[in-house]
């Protein structure tokens, strides 16, 4: 069960760097209009729960995670959504460490 907490921890890191520190859900959003209108439409204005933010990403692989590796159950999916709900405390998190980083990069 540790190794379930650090893994879905994990997922959530990376998500949360990959989500909120680049332009992924847009790009994915005028990507997907792109290939649903067969290329008469490319936008990023409507609203695809899957890849509209890093609460709904990291929910959704959270879940896909542990269905994948047959953990499949009631305390599993209360993980998934304390992991989804620890998206707002590791964006400051990884700002607070990317400042630090910066600070030691600048000081060498």
């Amino acid at each position: 069960m540790l190794t379930l907490i650090f893994n879905l921890l994990l997922i959530n890191f990376f998500i949360v760097t990959i989500v909120d520190f680049s332009d992924f859900p847009d790009s994915a959003k005028k990507c997907i209009t792109f290939i649903l209108t067969k290329g008469k439409i490319s936008t990023n204005k409507y609203r695809f729960h899957l890849v509209d933010c890093s609460y709904c990403i990291t929910w959704w692989f959270s879940l896909i995670y542990i269905l994948c590796i047959g953990q499949f159950c009631v305390p599993a999916v209360v993980l998934c959504i304390a992991n989804a709900l620890a998206t707002s405390l590791m964006v400051p998190t990884i700002n607070m460490v990317m400042d630090i980083y910066k600070t030691l990069i600048n000081i060498v």
